[in-house]
């Protein structure tokens, strides 16, 4: 599925990235919601679980970036 994206990418203009990201972005975002605030019922404090979530949107971010300059170079 992935690999479907890709290509389909390949040749697209910034505003069908641009689409693409912020429609993956809405879809995960109740389920990210819902994590968030199972990990602060388990008395994990506020700044604990917003650093987590800060560090997996840098992982994901830089991962995309190293994709995007291998698919590129």
């Amino acid at each position: 599925m992935m690999a479907i994206i890709v290509v389909a990418l390949i040749g697209a203009s910034p505003l069908s990235v641009a689409a693409l990201s912020g429609s993956i972005l809405l879809s995960n975002l109740p389920e990210a919601a819902g994590g968030a605030k199972e990990m602060s019922k388990n008395d994990n404090s506020k700044k604990k679980v917003l650093m987590f979530w800060i560090g997996i949107a840098l992982i994901l971010s830089a991962s995309a970036l190293l994709g995007y300059w291998a698919i590129i170079y």
